[in-house]
């Protein structure tokens, strides 16, 4: 691991290419990195740019009191991950860069209605992880039996999957079959960002988009997540520490033999295991 023991570096990303959630997770690293060794952070360009939130491009910490070291320090893969830096770096206690990047959030009332009882289920639309030449082998979608256990055992009087698309994903046309009742919610990003940071009750999918938005909430209540105990999955999962909600509770999901991150080709055999996928074979561990 590096551990920087000095002041004043200058973290310098080129291009970032990343979407919604990969952008505000290389922000928050670079928050974080910048604030904890009072230094500076220069974005040269960023590929996307959205109505929802504008990314700053150069935020300085040093301090005049320090000797800045100027140390230029780039990353190839644009601080998507904390890795190889050490973890005391991205302390924050009080989590005043996580309330930076939701300060930056532009807040709207989403464009689906949403109750207080509303389980919102977040799933990828899957073009990106069934219909594409090269699919994502990162992606892969979580089993059925996963929603529908949360859904029989939690009661809730109204089900909302927020997704990108219908008719891809045959985990989200399963779902929809197995209950007429579920509402699915309007097709547009911004909208879908503030329903999760709106929604108390929340499934999030495997995704940083839906992870991320799940920590810069602070309206949850109950909040089900899929653990893969993958090292670079984990470290953008939420927990009650690293998110801005107080007072909710994680459940998160476990099992030993489903689809790993990294091993998705959505092969006939996979997507077959994904929508017969035993429950019985899928444990729960809440935490609060």
């Amino acid at each position: 691991m590096i551990d920087l023991n000095k002041k004043g570096y200058i973290f310098r990303v080129g291009r970032i290419k990343g979407r919604y959630g990969n952008l505000l997770i290389c922000l928050e690293n670079l928050l974080l990195l910048s604030k904890n060794t009072e230094s500076i952070f220069t974005i040269k360009s960023i590929k996307y740019n959205y109505d929802l939130f504008k990314i700053p491009r150069s935020l300085d910490f040093r301090s005049n009191k320090n000797i800045n070291c100027g140390e230029v320090i780039e990353h190839d893969r644009l601080f998507l991950t904390k890795h190889p830096y050490s973890i005391k770096l991205f302390v924050d206690p009080n989590k005043l860069c996580l309330n930076y990047v939701h300060d930056l959030i532009n807040r709207q009332k989403p464009l689906t209605k949403l109750y207080d009882d509303t389980l919102v289920i977040n799933i990828r639309g899957g073009r990106d992880i069934f219909k594409r030449t090269r699919i994502n082998k990162e992606y892969a979608q979580l089993p059925s039996s996963f929603y529908k256990h949360i859904i029989k055992n939690c009661n809730h009087s109204d089900i909302l999957i927020v997704t990108d698309d219908v008719s891809y994903n045959p985990v989200i046309i399963d779902l929809l079959s197995w209950r007429s009742d579920i509402r699915v919610a309007d097709f547009d990003p911004s909208s879908h960002a503030n329903l999760i940071l709106n929604a108390k009750h929340l499934v999030t999918a495997r995704s940083t988009f839906s992870m991320m938005f799940a920590r810069l909430s602070k309206n949850l209540k109950s909040l089900y997540v899929w653990w893969d105990n993958n090292w670079k999955w984990d470290e953008w999962q939420p927990t009650i520490d690293n998110s801005l909600s107080k007072d909710f509770k994680i459940t998160r999901c476990y099992t030993d033999d489903y689809i790993k991150v990294g091993e998705w080709s959505a092969s006939r055999r996979q997507l077959k295991t994904m929508i017969n996928y035993p429950e019985k074979k899928l444990r729960f561990k809440e935490f609060q």
